[in-house]
């Protein structure tokens, strides 16, 4: 008899475990199957926040944040954890209802575009995915304009590179010295960045957003990178030229002792302020420039050199 009984239960959980590896087995192929539909959310999400921030405006604040109720759902897990800072769908709807109608006459995106490099999908958990996303987003604009994206992008161009000038935190006059600025502007977003998104009602949806991007920064119609302290604290451009020539007055002596060397100098394809953004993806490398304590702080010798140079 008590064979009998642990025949039965040997029998009982080689099914038990059959049936767990079948499942999991079944979970996995039906997740990949999914895939697609989760690089086309991604890929339609980050389009959509792109073309919205084209000449926003008081107008297309309810429209804006209409995208992020279609693209967005809710997880608890993201939206109430404190440990960890997720953006989520109600941290984006408040950086635009934050946005003010008389701050709009500031400045404007003219144009804005991602372009993505790479989408690795994996399981997070029960009907839940990340997507570890690298692109770099480009954009053309003047003035201090309205700018709302993901994770520490607020609302603004001055406010995400939150410089200091030397009167202070003084937002009002910094967008003042900023409204003649034509520029064209890179954000740069690596595989680091993870969106977190769950199947609800058969469509899946963002849930959570971690990372940030890897650099902020602004180009004039040479290419070259627009020192945004050096503006805001009325730095004109003869301080910037005489930098410049006493960098190239040291680089002629260093070639003096030996072979020489071509100065540094920006090449004639460099991106024309006329010119789509379509042509400004070649522009140089440089590091973040914010005053955000979640961020870096700003490496002020890049662009345009020292002044003891």
């Amino acid at each position: 008899m008590k064979t009998k009984k642990l025949n039965r239960g040997l029998l009982l959980g080689g099914v038990l475990i059959v049936g767990l590896a079948g499942y999991i087995v079944f979970d996995r192929v039906s997740f990949k199957s999914n895939k697609t539909d989760i690089e086309n959310a991604v890929r339609d999400y980050l389009t959509g926040m792109a073309n919205e921030n084209v000449g926003l405006d008081e107008s297309k604040k309810e429209e804006f944040k209409k995208l992020i109720d279609d693209s967005w759902g809710y997880n608890r897990f993201f939206e109430d954890n404190f440990l960890f800072n997720y953006t989520t769908a109600s941290d984006i709807k408040e950086n635009i209802d934050n946005l003010k109608e008389d701050g709009f006459k500031n400045g404007t995106i003219t144009e804005c575009r991602v372009d993505i490099d790479e989408i690795k999908v994996s399981k997070a958990g029960p009907n839940l995915a990340q997507a570890e996303v690298s692109y770099v987003v480009t954009f053309k604009g003047k003035g201090d304009a309205a700018l709302v994206w993901s994770n520490y992008v607020y609302g603004s161009i001055t406010d995400s590179f939150n410089v200091e000038s030397s009167e202070g935190f003084n937002f009002d006059k910094n967008r003042e010295k900023l409204k003649d600025i034509e520029y064209t502007g890179k954000m740069e977003y690596n595989d680091e960045n993870v969106l977190y998104l769950e199947l609800e009602g058969g469509k899946w949806k963002i849930v959570g957003e971690d990372g940030y991007h890897d650099s902020f920064n602004l180009y004039d119609e040479n290419g070259g990178e627009i020192n945004i302290d050096r503006i805001i604290n009325g730095e004109n451009e003869s301080d910037k030229e005489d930098d410049n020539a006493a960098d190239d007055d040291s680089s002629s002596q260093d070639g003096d002792s030996g072979d020489a060397q071509a100065p540094d100098s920006k090449t004639d394809d460099s991106s024309q302020a006329g010119e789509s953004i379509s042509d400004a993806q070649d522009m140089p490398e440089a590091q973040i420039k914010t005053g955000d304590d979640k961020m870096p702080a700003p490496d002020e010798s890049k662009a345009g050199g020292e002044a003891d140079a």
